[in-house]
């Protein structure tokens, strides 16, 4: 479920041309995820966390007899430079073109972090490889020392046609 919003830029370059505020995803069995807070994101982004949650993580929860209902959202749009560090690079997440997970709800009450080893294994084996097919850019434990709370994952176009990046233990 979405809300579109109007564009917006600034100054430093960031914004977005056609931004959503993505509020929660429908699961295939009909149910909804949330997304706490809301993301705000441009479209290609929101159809690509869409179907990540939707195709990839609520059917391996659902094979592992647990119903995800909630995507604890850690960073969507902010205009700032790359891991926050003043001057450096444009973050894909000031093109409104990342979005990071911090962790997940369950609809029998419980919650998870991103990377906790209690997180139903299903979903834990899921988690990296569907990230790093449906995305351009992902970030995870042992990426930079930036990632090691959340999950990060954006659409960044690179010159080279198909480039990708997942950088995450084990990955």
């Amino acid at each position: 479920m979405f809300e579109t919003k109007p564009a917006f830029g600034s100054a430093a370059g960031c914004g977005a041309s056609a931004p959503v505020e993505l509020t929660a995803i429908r699961r295939r069995d009909g149910g909804l995820v949330k997304l706490e807070p809301p993301a705000t994101l441009r479209c290609g982004m929101a159809r690509a966390v869409t179907a990540y949650v939707r195709d990839d993580l609520a059917p391996a929860a659902a094979a592992g007899g647990v119903t995800i209902d909630q995507v604890d959202v850690a960073a969507s749009y902010d205009c700032r430079g790359r891991n926050r560090v003043r001057g450096a690079k444009l973050s894909e997440h000031g093109k409104a073109n990342a979005f990071d997970i911090r962790g997940f709800g369950l609809a029998d009450g419980r919650d998870f972090g991103v990377y906790s080893r209690s997180l139903p294994a299903q979903m834990r084996a899921v988690l990296m490889p569907a990230a790093c097919s449906r995305f351009s850019t992902v970030l995870g434990p042992g990426s930079d020392g930036y990632h090691e709370d959340h999950l990060h994952m954006d659409l960044q176009q690179r010159r080279r046609a198909g480039s990708k990046t997942c950088r995450w233990r084990g990955a």
